[in-house]
Parts: C-alpha cells; sequence; structure tokens
C-alpha cells in the first residue's frame, strides 16, 4: 500500500487509552521518501516525575538533541509524552502505548520494520530496561542515557536483554540523580545474565550530558553509529 509523502518537520499526534489522550510527536527528516521504508527512533523523555502535564505545546520540544539524530541518520523520531500520573514510573499502561504508538506510525509512514529502536533519558531510560527485557519486540535495539535501572513496576529479569536485541546505556561519573557507583553495581552485579547490555562511561557532563552542547554533537553522531548499525 503506498504512503503519502509527509513534508519534513514536525507533526503531532494523540493516541486514546481509558478515555485518556496521550500525544506524541513524529519528527520527519529532511531526505524521507515515502517510497522508501526508513528506520525509526523512539525517545522516552526524562523529567516524568515534575511534570504534572503533557508538554507538547511547549515550543522547546522542538530542540531536543534526539531530533538532530533523526536529519543525520534519515531517521524518523518519536517522541512521546508522559507526565507524572502517565508515565514511566508506574503505569504499565503507559509502557504499553508505545506499542500503540508504533502501530499508528506504521500506518502513516513507511517504515523500516527491522529498523526499529527505541531509548531515552533519564526516566525514559530507566523504562527502556522494561523494553529491552521484554522476551518479544519489535525492536531491533536499544538505548539509555542516565538510566538508572531499577523499575518501580517490577524486577528487570536482565537475562532477556540479549545480543540479538542490545542495550547500549551511556551515565556520567558526576551524575548528581542516578549515582554512578550504584549504577556501576547493578550493571556489574547482572551483566553476565544481561549479555546484550553495553555499558558506556563518560567522565564529566553530569546527569544532562547530552543537553550540553560542546558533549552532545559528537557524541550522539558517534553513540548512534554503533546503535543503528
Amino acid at each position: 500500500m503506498p504512503f503519502n509523502q509527509a513534508a519534513s518537520g514536525f507533526a503531532l499526534y494523540f493516541t486514546e487509552t481509558e478515555g485518556l489522550k496521550v500525544p506524541y510527536v513524529v519528527f520527519v527528516p529532511k531526505k524521507y521518501q515515502s517510497s522508501k521504508p526508513v528506520k525509526v527512533i523512539f525517545f522516552l523523555h526524562g523529567g516524568v516525575n515534575s511534570v504534572n502535564e503533557f508538554y507538547y505545546q511547549n515550543p522547546d520540544v522542538k530542540k531536543e538533541p534526539i531530533f538532530s539524530v533523526g536529519d543525520h541518520f534519515n531517521a524518523i523520531v518519536v517522541y512521546p509524552f508522559a507526565k507524572k500520573d502517565f508515565g514511566w514510573m508506574n503505569q504499565q499502561k503507559a509502557f504499553e502505548n508505545i506499542f500503540t504508538i508504533l502501530n499508528d506510525v506504521e500506518k502513516k509512514y513507511n517504515v523500516d520494520k527491522n529498523k526499529i529502536y527505541l531509548g531515552g533519558m533519564s526516566n525514559g531510560g530507566t523504562a527502556t530496561f522494561w523494553f529491552a527485557s521484554q522476551k518479544e519486540t519489535p525492536f531491533k535495539a536499544f538505548y539509555a542515557f542516565a538510566p538508572n535501572p531499577v523499575l518501580n513496576i517490577g524486577a528487570i529479569p536482565f537475562e532477556n536483554i540479549t545480543k540479538d536485541h542490545p542495550l547500549y546505556t551511556i551515565n556520567a561519573k558526576d551524575d548528581y540523580v542516578f549515582g554512578y557507583n550504584d549504577v556501576l553495581k547493578i550493571y556489574n552485579d547482572n551483566k553476565s545474565k544481561a549479555k546484550g547490555w553495553k555499558f558506556q562511561t563518560i567522565e564529566t557532563g553530569s546527569h544532562e550530558f547530552i543537553y550540553k552542547p560542546e558533549i552532545s554533537k559528537e557524541l550522539l553522531t558517534s553513540f548512534f553509529s554503533e546503535v543503528l548499525r
């Protein structure tokens, strides 16, 4: 079935679950052609614990570094919104809604179903561990920036993080939100089971290192060159 050619830039959509309208943004790269299947990158944002409403009307969302990755690698970027009571902390429905969003995106855009990736930042990076540890997944690989590998909705079955669908993580040694030594201990305790977990470290940059221009551009390019292989 042919797809309509989509304009480059941002498009806003909503899903509905249990009477709640949940927004998500799709970023279409400049080189997207509807006749050619394209890779897709999901990004789960951080700061969920302090957000009472979906902030999709905030114009600063367009400045998120992840969108530069979309243009650089000719990938559609999907940015679901979360909030305190429907987010990446305790709400199973929010996790499951990601699959609804994926289904919607596949209907609207020519998606290469063998090249769909998911990851996130902080709380969104923590949520990525839930997706990466599911036995069945539509995602080729996973990534997380400054995550804390502890889920509030249950223990992580680390043995399900395999080389077939690897998980790439980066933590800074000077992270003030999720202590580096605590995260490193969890990795060391579970790396023999989580054979697909590729743990990376940067010396400085604190918790929000992907938002620092002097770090972000080069780091994201080299990092996603590995993740998107």
